[in-house]
């Protein structure tokens, strides 16, 4: 049976004010329940409960390379807080971040919830972190989603042979450890993206009749 939803959008920068009412159909329903099941697991990860700690900065020098290791967390907060990340990282999994997006556009066509989607989109996908600057190694965009994937599929989920050399070869003059650092500020910004799109689930989820209020890019 769909799930019927009537949203009352506010700009409040603007005072625009829209209304939106519509029903999601029951496959995609569930998807986007699940959704918010697996946020809920993850917000329940050790890593996420200590609010994501991460401390580094890149130095280097001639006379004793680079300084100051990241400190990153302990090896089994890491994997925790990788597994319960795999339902929204993974293409093939119907949770999947960017599917779960594509599902909330349909049904909310709306300007100002495009240019919400778009601005979590580009957030999960690493591209406000480069906004600030890039690392690159080798040719290779080290604070990027590219690098990221590589070092999942050759260290954490797949352990890729060919992956892992590639990775191997990127830091011959830098310690992975530094790329751990970025790999993990990448990921904080992505379960960033996920508490976004989890609300705003939830705001629909709530009741039949709801409001939702949208400030310039992000919803509040």
């Amino acid at each position: 049976m769909p799930t019927p939803f009537k949203l009352r959008l506010e700009n409040t920068r603007t005072g625009e004010v829209a209304e939106l009412a519509g029903a999601i159909d029951d496959a995609h329903w569930k998807i986007l329940k699940r959704f918010t099941e697996f946020a809920a697991e993850l917000d329940e990860a050790q890593y996420v409960k200590l609010q994501m700690p991460l401390r580094f900065a890149i130095t280097w020098n001639h006379e004793t390379g680079f300084d100051n290791p990241p400190d990153l967390p302990p090896a089994n907060q890491v994997r925790e807080f990788l597994h319960l990340l795999r339902p929204f990282l993974l293409e093939d999994e119907p949770t999947h971040f960017l599917k779960v997006c594509n599902i909330l556009a349909k049904y909310l066509d709306h300007p100002l919830l495009r240019q919400n989607l778009k601005e979590l989109r580009r957030s999960f996908q690493g591209k406000h972190s480069q906004s600030y600057f890039t690392i690159s190694s080798d040719d290779l965009v080290l604070n990027s989603e590219e690098a990221l994937k590589l070092w999942l599929n050759a260290f954490e989920y797949h352990r890729d042979e060919d992956k892992r050399e590639r990775l191997n070869a990127v830091h011959q003059a830098m310690p992975l450890e530094i790329s751990k650092a970025l790999f993990i500020d990448l990921l904080r910004y992505k379960v960033e993206a996920i508490w976004w799109v989890t609300a705003f689930i939830k705001r629909i989820e709530t009741a039949p009749t709801n409001q939702a209020y949208i400030a310039g890019q992000q919803a509040d």
